[in-house]
């Protein structure tokens, strides 16, 4: 599976997230204040859910699967998706996006992604085995001439720290159009949900 770059699709030229380390205290501590705050929620014309309810990379609330609007914080086109890495394989999402098609005049259109910040080496390198393996099973399907599953690896800045991140994009191929890209996008979605729900938190397959 080849690497993805950070030239196409929309892609976090600068990967931070300030309280990151905070977020990986909160994920699975039922008592922390951040799994019981109620939050307003914003959404943008285009779908985007942020701060603001604007469009484009934007800052947004980024919840614990244990709180009670976990789900509806996370996009709809990508909410199964999330649900899966989040809830089944119980790791920490630190960003997700159903990907958007702004068209002229607006914001670069994005890809649909989830990004996983790993709690320690091993869980990394299991994250990493999954996403490779799953890209490797849905571009061997061939499903969509326009999208191929790609791993991005990146350094995630929390003020004075680096922390290490994988994300799994349905990337749009360089010659494909942006909508061609959202309309096939479908069953390469669904198939890179029901493949990763499939592999356990080692990452080794269950089927």
């Amino acid at each position: 599976m080849k690497e993805l770059d950070l030239d196409t699709g929309g892609r976090r030229l600068i990967n931070r997230l300030d309280g990151a380390r905070e977020l990986m205290e909160q994920w699975d501590n039922p008592r922390s204040m951040a799994n019981r705050v109620p939050y307003s929620l914003r959404k943008s014309d285009y779908g985007n859910i942020n701060n603001t309810g604007g469009t484009g990379e934007l800052p947004a609330n980024i919840l614990p699967p244990l709180h009670p609007q976990f789900e509806q914080f996370v996009e709809a086109g990508v909410r199964d998706l999330v649900v899966v890495v989040a809830r089944h394989h119980r790791l920490i999402t630190y960003t997700s996006c159903e990907g958007h098609r702004y068209g002229e005049g607006g914001p670069p259109s994005s890809e649909r992604h989830v990004g996983v910040l790993s709690r320690s080496k091993a869980e990394y390198d299991a994250v990493e085995r999954a996403f490779v393996s799953v890209g490797q099973q849905v571009n061997a399907l061939a499903l969509s001439p326009h999208i191929h599953l790609g791993v991005l690896r990146q350094l995630l800045r929390d003020r004075e720290a680096e922390l290490p991140t994988l994300d799994l994009y349905l990337a749009k191929n360089k010659t494909s159009s942006w909508d061609d890209y959202f309309a096939s996008l479908g069953p390469t979605y669904e198939a890179t949900v029901e493949r990763l729900k499939a592999f356990d938190p080692l990452g080794t397959p269950n089927v």
